[in-house]
């Protein structure tokens, strides 16, 4: 597969895209009761060499556990061995469910099997069924699969359970990895302890020695609940060196070791490896526009706050694969405006401290680029026209052919209406510009700009989430994720001339995201969302399909119904089950291990072919009756038609534990409508942390997302285009009251509504425009005006300052609105949304003369409202303001 470049993980501003706007710190374990469990909510496969066969680990209610051994290529599920004659041979206490057995290692040859215990351990003889105990045995993990390096955080998963087990001798340290890299610390865990620890899937876990030193395992938590174990044969992690973060390369050498670029007073130059000779490419290089790498874009709009300069002598270049041509960017310099912060409390000394960061907001200067391309070994420049990419938002993906013959790269123009693949040809005819400084008798040479695939939008393109751009350099063709025609689909170019070859999938869905491109074989599997008729709209199924023969040129899509249109394509679902669904892949990518659920049905896991989607065999059904036996109801979904009269909307609705249905139970709204995401879970989850927690106090809670948040039709998402103020109040309104309408204990005389960030902005604006309904309000570290929040979020969905769009949106300008209850918390130390946004929100409601409630969380960061404390004073003050104010 040739060069590939997704939303969540290349683009610059992408990577933070969750991060930054629902940030979720992991809840540090109590000695709270036991939360109820689900069993067989996981299937952890352990394949063998041969690939079609594997075994995993079932734990069950009352302690007990249970091994299967799947045979993928007969379609077998099945005891991994007699668990009763194993059990009779242990003798003692030993049970055929609660062997003293914690993991197995198959041999090479499959005729043996070592049982696997924390004291003792045995090996099977397969044929005969008898056993020998053993020592000395290799020690297997069970579970979660250890990481290889300690990674950040990312944020935006869903809630999970990790349990950690010390199986070591000695005490250990856990460590949270947020998604700065920052550690952490959550305790220890003494020698043969386990934790269960609540966490969300894509959070980074470290286990160190008991000083904090040595690291010894690191995980990442997986959608769904898991065992994390460390042994004496867990593999240690290693550090991952952050992208040039760290980095003290003064030069970029060329592939074949010859050259090295370096600058020198902001021009570039290039040096023999061999000799050291010297030669200067250019002389129009200055301070405030040089081809030094500049770090201001990475800390000032990415985030990356404590990013270190580059060297004075690290240029930003990219050498061909043969190593003739070189592409230098030379980067104008931006100011790089600060936030200061004041810690009124700092650890270890009285008096108040200052800090400030890098951040540059809405309308403020970013970075321009200009792309140069010189041939090392005579010095000329071609002279690339730059016409094609002005005004930046970002230029990227820089990709050199195989065969050096040209490179391309991705331009998103400021304001977020504008995309370009553009490819630059290296060689081209002598024209009458150019320069050479490289040697005498220069001959002018420019190079050939060519636009291959241009993306344009009235409102704005989805440029942080759907972003997919895929060069098939063996086919010569391209894939690229597209909303043109109101649907977010897959598309086929030729990547030598820029020509549509034939549009991939088409129809009222979406597709979510690609899941892996096999060239060779010419197929695409992706995950597709509101494809099946009936279904939630935002469940994802896996679904393949054939790019056709590279040599066809006709304009042929993939329909909705999966039949093909014009005899060519069909797209063929591989998953099944009215659910969302997410898989695991066998080592040869011939299988996939399906699990799918909703909130009101629990996992049931299949094996299936990942080529036509065959069911294999049923593997398991998660067992979640603790949660019913504990008093607890599966949440309910429902969809309401939205303002519009025709559009589905989808919700969920949360109860209190011992639901009393001939009760009136006052209703809340959990909100968060960043246009970046759909936020309502799909899947099951044994535990909703703060939604449960609220609803325990007395209330019904409710989750919807309105129009304006995204993964619907363009015209859906684009209500929030220059318009956040919506929020999609609308629709989440007549949601709640068509819900009311067949639910009695639903009181939307008494409707709360709470959010964070993005959704802190939601829920303030809930009781400036919408207090007739919503009569109180908790809003947490809000982006009260989007001109104070960080420039890459807000320009995406609003665009550039100035034409009053941000004005209308803002929660200061409309304070005087107030007319609900109102609580404001903020982390004086907030450096993802600037505090002074809701200090600003503080200073309009008292020059306004309403009365509100304001909590600022001393020494907390963003998401403070998500504390053990900010927890519990936003459960009191709905009590106060919804049931005992009656």
């Amino acid at each position: 597969m040739g060069s590939e470049l997704r939303a969540s993980s290349s683009l610059r501003m992408a990577v933070v895209c969750l991060a930054a706007c629902h940030f979720a710190l992991p809840t540090l374990s109590t000695a709270a009761p036991p939360a109820p469990r689900v069993y067989r909510e996981r299937v952890g496969p352990h394949w063998l060499k041969n690939k079609t066969q594997f075994w995993y680990r079932n734990d069950n209610r009352s302690g007990t556990h249970e091994f299967i051994f799947v045979d993928a290529e007969k379609g077998t599920r099945e005891p991994a061995f007699d668990h009763a004659a194993v059990a009779r041979q242990i003798g003692g206490s030993a049970t055929a469910d609660k062997l003293p057995v914690e993991s197995l290692k198959f041999g090479d040859d499959g005729a043996s099997i070592q049982l696997i215990g924390a004291k003792q351990s045995w090996e099977l003889n397969r044929a005969s069924g008898e056993i020998n105990a053993i020592s000395g045995t290799d020690s297997a993990t069970v579970g979660l699969t250890p990481s290889e390096f300690v990674r950040p955080s990312r944020n935006g998963g869903e809630e999970t359970e990790l349990t950690f087990a010390n199986h070591l001798e000695r005490e250990v340290t856990l460590f949270w990895i947020d998604p700065g890299g920052n550690r952490i610390g959550y305790g220890t865990l003494q020698p043969g302890g386990k934790r269960e620890q609540h966490t969300f899937a894509g959070h980074s876990w470290l286990i160190t020695e008991k000083d904090g030193q040595e690291p010894l395992a690191a995980f990442v938590a997986e959608h769904g609940a898991a065992t994390a174990v460390v042994d004496e044969e867990t593999p240690k992690p290693r550090e991952r060196r952050r992208r040039d973060a760290e980095s003290k390369a003064t030069f970029v050498p060329s592939p074949n070791g010859q050259w090295e670029a370096f600058v020198r007073e902001d021009n570039l130059w290039l040096r023999s490896a061999e000799n050291k000779k010297e030669s200067q490419l250019t002389t129009d290089g200055v301070a405030k526009n040089s081809y030094h790498r500049d770090a201001i874009r990475d800390r000032a709009i990415g985030m990356n706050y404590d990013k270190p300069d580059y060297p004075a002598s690290l240029p930003e270049v990219f050498w061909s694969p043969d190593s003739r041509w070189l592409i230098a960017l030379k980067t104008t310099v931006v100011p790089e405006p600060r936030v200061t912060l004041i810690q009124s409390s700092p650890d270890g000394q009285l008096q108040p401290k200052q800090e400030s960061y890098p951040y540059i907001k809405p309308g403020g200067e970013v970075p321009q680029q200009e792309v140069h391309l010189f041939e090392a070994d005579s010095g000329r420049e071609f002279v690339v026209d730059q016409s094609s990419f002005t005004n930046q938002w970002d230029l990227g993906n820089f990709r050199w052919e195989e065969d050096s013959s040209r490179f391309t790269f991705l331009f998103n123009q400021r304001g977020h209406q504008l995309l370009r693949v553009i490819s630059v040809s290296a060689e081209h005819e002598a024209r009458s510009v150019g320069r050479d400084l490289g040697s005498a008798g220069a001959s002018p040479y420019q190079a050939l700009v060519k636009t291959l695939i241009e993306e344009s939008s009235n409102t704005f393109i989805d440029y942080s989430q759907k972003t997919y751009l895929n060069f098939l350099e063996k086919r010569g063709e391209i894939i690229w994720m597209s909303e043109r025609d109101g649907w977010n689909h897959l598309y086929l170019f030729d990547a030598s001339t820029g020509a549509l070859k034939r549009q991939l999938t088409k129809g009222e869905w979406v597709v979510r995201d690609v899941e892996r491109v096999d060239e060779d074989a010419g197929v695409v599997w992706f995950w597709a969302m509101g494809r099946e008729p009936g279904q939630d709209a935002y469940y994802r199924q896996l679904c393949r399909i054939d790019l056709g023969s590279p040599e066809s040129a006709a304009a042929t899509v993939a329909s909705a119904t999966g039949s093909p249109e014009n005899g060519q394509l069909t797209v063929v679902p591989l998953t099944d089950g009215d659910g969302d669904h997410s898989i695991q892949w066998s080592p040869d990518n011939r299988f996939v291990i399906d699990t799918w659920s909703r909130v009101d049905r629990p996992p049931t896991h299949e094996l299936r072919n990942a080529t036509n989607g065959t069911l294999i065999c049923k593997l398991e059904e998660a067992d979640a009756s603790e949660i019913s036996d504990a008093g607890y109801r599966f949440p309910e979904r429902f969809i309401a038609k939205g303002r519009d009269g025709k559009t589905d909307i989808f919700g969920i609705i949360y109860f209190p534990k011992n639901f009393d249905a001939t009760k009136k139970y006052p209703v809340i709204e959990n909100i968060y409508a960043g246009p970046h995401g759909a936020f309502v879970p799909k899947s099951f989850h044994a535990r909703y942390r703060h939604q449960q927690e609220i609803a325990d106090r007395g209330f019904v809670i409710v989750q919807i997302d309105g129009m304006g948040t995204n993964w619907r039709s363009k015209k859906f998402h684009d209500v929030a285009w220059k318009n956040l103020k919506d929020a999609g109040f609308p629709d989440r309104i007549a949601w709640m009251k068509a819900a009311a309408a067949t639910r009695t204990w639903m009181d939307l005389a008494r409707v709360g509504i709470y959010g964070g960030s993005a959704g802190g902005q939601n829920a303030l604006r809930a009781v400036l425009d919408y207090a007739d309904f919503y009569k109180a309000a908790a809003a947490d570290c809000g982006c009260h005006d989007n001109r104070i929040d960080k420039i890459w979020w807000n320009e995406a969905w609003m665009g550039l300052p100035g034409d009053g769009s941000y004005v209308k949106s803002s929660n200061v300008e409309d304070a005087h609105k107030l007319g609900g209850a109102l609580l404001l918390t903020v982390g004086e130390l907030d450096k993802n949304v600037d505090p002074s946004s809701t200090y600003q929100v503080v200073g309009a409601l008292q020059k306004a003369g309403k009365q509100f409630e304001f909590m600022p969380m001393v020494g907390a960061g963003h998401g403070s409202a998500e504390s053990d404390f900010g927890r519990h004073l936003r459960a009191d003050f709905f009590v106060r303001k919804l049931i005992e104010m009656r």
